[in-house]
């Protein structure tokens, strides 16, 4: 039997390794959300962050490609290992390594994903991940032509039909159309913005529910969050939380807010990647929310 403190030793040593390993990964990738972005909210399991950016990567520029086209030619050859595997294989593959090469896999993961931020650092491409320093949360910018709303909504329906698990660390995906600064005004500036096209172009009598969560954060509260973007909706629109057609997700996160407009929620599982084809009913205790327009 290994004597203890040698034991002790070695898992310190470990320990050591792991955070340099994570240091590696995010080293050109950005450290804050910045006012009127685009992008995508994603939220993993603790100490599954790496993991779940290198499979979210392969992910979203597997459907950007399908839906906007190949970004450049090198795209496609930047990770190798995740693009030849079929759906489902990679998970089987995995439960077959031990320990040792689990974590080899994890450093080689680092290091591709650490050289697609820098190209994508400095030819300004189209999905770029954000630590955040927080953890089991993470966000990936997007440029033009990429819709995160629509980019999000084509997966869920994608993976619905196809029936085929693409990902194993990563639990829910929430789109975002814009950021901007978090205080009531600049709220109501963005809220009347992404709301437009879906809420202004004419149709009335649209049934809607508004969705606020706060993280790291304690000016804003959520009943004046709704009120702010229940009156960006209008009274032309009906709230109704439990049949709504569209729903307006609000995103605070410590100095940054955003918007974005969603169908479908309840019916892929609230976005969740790992319970979309689960056949269970996803929902639970928590729920949207929504107040007549003022």
């Amino acid at each position: 039997m290994p004597h203890p403190k040698k034991r002790k030793e070695r898992d310190d040593g470990s320990k050591g390794q792991r955070n340099k390993r994570s240091k590696h990964f995010y080293a050109n990738a950005g450290r804050h959300i910045e006012a009127n972005w685009k992008g995508i909210f994603a939220t993993c399991d603790t100490g599954r962050e790496s993991r779940c950016v290198a499979e979210l990567y392969r992910l979203f520029e597997e459907y950007a490609d399908k839906l906007y086209g190949p970004e450049d030619a090198g795209t496609e050859a930047l990770m190798p290992n995740e693009a030849e595997d079929e759906p489902g294989e990679g998970e089987d593959k995995a439960k077959d390594k031990d320990k040792d090469d689990d974590r080899d896999i994890e450093s080689e993961i680092a290091a591709e994903i650490s050289n697609i931020n820098a190209k994508k650092t400095k030819k300004g491409k189209r999905i770029t991940s954000i630590k955040l320093d927080t953890q089991c949360l993470i966000f990936f910018h997007t440029r033009a032509p990429v819709d995160p709303a629509e980019l999000v909504a084509y997966i869920f329906k994608d993976i619905e039909g196809s029936r085929k698990r693409q990902t194993r660390f990563t639990n829910r995906l929430t789109p975002i159309s814009r950021t901007g600064k978090a205080n009531y005004e600049n709220l109501e500036v963005i809220a009347k913005e992404v709301l437009q096209p879906h809420f202004h172009s004419g149709r009335t009598g649209i049934k809607f529910a508004i969705r606020p969560n706060l993280r790291d954060h304690n000016v804003m509260n959520r009943d004046e969050i709704i009120k702010t973007v229940a009156r960006a909706v209008g009274t032309e629109h009906k709230v109704d939380l439990k049949n709504y057609e569209l729903l307006v997700i609000v995103e605070v996160f410590r100095n940054i807010c955003g918007v974005s407009v969603v169908r479908d929620f309840e019916h892929y599982k609230r976005f969740n990647l790992a319970k979309v084809l689960d056949e269970s009913d996803a929902r639970t205790d928590e729920k949207a929310c929504g107040v007549a327009p003022e």
